[in-house]
This record gives C-alpha cells, structure tokens and sequence, in this order.
C-alpha cells in the first residue's frame, strides 16, 4: 500500500487540478439533495421529521471532498494542534491530567478526546487530530440539521445549516483547519442543545444527558461556562414548566438537573483529588485562565 499512496501523492502534485473534481461533485450532491428535498416538499409537504443518515453522509462528503488535502500536510497549522497531539500521546503512559500534561487554557477533555486513536492502534499524529476535528466539525453540523429539522423540516434545516458548512469547508486559514480547543465545546453545544429542544416533557434520559454535557462544557474550554450555564438555565425553565407535576417534584427533579451537570466536575475532582493534582489544577487551569483573560489576550489590550 505505501508504494500505491506514494504514486497517488505523486500524481496529485502533478495535476493539482484534479482536486476540483471530487469539491465539484460533493457540491453538486449537496445542491441535488436540497433540491430533491424542496422538490418533494412543494409536491407533497412532508411532515417535520428529523434528517436521516443519507443528510448525515451528503454532509460529510461535502466537507472532506473540500477539506482532504489539508489532512496530509506534514507541517503544524498551529501550535495547540501539537500540543494536543504531544500531550495525548502522553496521558496514554500517564492518564492523570496536569501530572504530567498542562493544557494552558486547554481543559483535559480536549486531550482525553484524542486518546481512542491510541486504544484502537491508530497513530496520533496531524493527520489523526485533523481528521478529529473535521470529525467534530461534521458532527456539529449534522446535530444542527437534525435539530433545525425536527422543528422547521429538512429543506429550511439546510438552507439554515449551509452557511456554516460552506464555511467550514472551503476555509483555508490555519486556526480553522487544525484541532483546537474549540472542536469539542462546539460538539457538546450542539448535542447539548439538540437534546433539550427535541425532548418532551416526560423523557428524562436527554434531560440528564444535556446537563452532562453542559456540566462538561467548563472542562473542555472554561471560557464555555455562561454557555453551560445557559444550557442549564434552560433545562431548569423545562422542568419547572412541565404541566402537570407537583410544585415539590418539579423542584427535585430541578435538583436532579443540577446533580446531572455537577456529574463530570465531581468525577474529574474526585481524580485530581486522589492523585494530588488539586493545586494544580486552581492553579494551573482556573487561575490561569483568569490571567489569559486579564492581561489582553482575550481582549486584545496590551
């Protein structure tokens, strides 16, 4: 197989406008679904219902036809992917964050993400960590379809969705096609949300589930906390709302929604704590990222 690849690379450099054809061809798939959607739809409106896996691979194509060539660039587009990459590789010898990795203004979930490519024997190297990104990005999108469709039907959910996707598919600057800190929290937002406005009143599992992912929010990026506390405030309205229920078992179920979002803080607590990595972590992550914020990098004041 390494002599096949090598002649492919060999080629593609020769003809380097071969790599229009498969961005032109999952563009045109993309705009022949959409139009086949509406087509049915002006023929026979269709009742709402949620996107389907040919949706989820329409925008998957679409995405990597554009965005392949960067995957196999042996260079850095940025030093967090490095970072992220190197300290991966080094919490599978060592699975204590902050002993022996520190993610700056990184929360240890954004290395934890990575470490399944190790389990499964794949390397992590910049090909691995983009390909996760890309992963990422496509799984945000695709939960904002379903979501969008759920509520407005397939063809509004796409005409809503299609401005990201085309940016994220045909940007070219570097700090938006390397894994980042950002992948993750966008993921969880997503499927976060996507939980609470498809659920009923009755279903307590995407309830729980969407208040684990806003609790995990903080410890992918702390800077997504208000958007976990949103996401939370949000959970708290539904069950307060719910028709039907007694005042006392609206309030215990609200506590549950609490429990559930405290779930990831008080297992990863109950790691650091056991392993001596406390101060470092206030350190480290919390008041550091204090610092990140005060000094202008943020802001951009000197």
């Amino acid at each position: 197989p390494i002599p096949m690849l090598k002649f492919i690379f060999q080629w593609l450099d020769l003809h380097p406008g071969s790599y229009w054809l498969p961005a032109t061809a999952a563009s045109l798939l993309l705009v022949a679904r959409l139009g086949f959607l509406i087509g049915r739809d002006l023929r026979a409106p269709a009742k709402r219902g949620s996107a389907d896996w040919r949706d989820g691979v329409v925008l998957f194509l679409f995405l990597h036809a554009w965005r392949w060539p960067f995957l196999f660039a042996a260079a850095e587009f940025n030093p967090d992917e490095s970072q992220l990459a190197a300290g991966a590789l080094t919490l599978a010898r060592d699975p204590v964050f902050w002993r022996a990795v520190d993610g700056g203004s990184s929360g240890p979930l954004n290395y934890y993400f990575l470490m399944p490519w190790r389990w499964f024997g794949v390397p992590l190297d910049y090909f691995t960590v983009r390909l996760t990104g890309l992963l990422l990005v496509w799984g945000t999108l695709f939960t904002c379809l379903r979501t969008l469709a759920t509520t407005f039907g397939r063809p509004a959910a796409w005409l809503g969705v299609l401005p990201a996707a085309t940016f994220f598919a045909t940007v070219t600057h570097p700090d938006f096609i390397h894994y980042s800190a950002e992948h993750l929290p966008l993921l969880f937002t997503a499927v976060s949300c996507g939980l609470l406005a498809g659920r009923t009143p009755p279903d307590r599992k995407r309830l729980w589930m969407a208040c684990i992912l806003a609790g995990a929010l903080p410890w992918t990026k702390l800077q997504t906390a208000p958007i976990g506390l949103a996401l939370l405030g949000w959970a708290g309205w539904q069950v307060l709302r719910e028709p039907g229920v007694a005042v006392r078992l609206r309030w215990r179920q609200a506590a549950g929604v609490l429990l559930a979002a405290a779930l990831p803080t008080l297992l990863l607590t109950a790691l650091f704590t056991t392993t001596g990595q406390t101060e470092a972590v206030l350190r480290r992550y919390f008041l550091q990222n204090l610092l990140y914020v005060g000094n202008g990098s943020v802001t951009g004041k000197a």
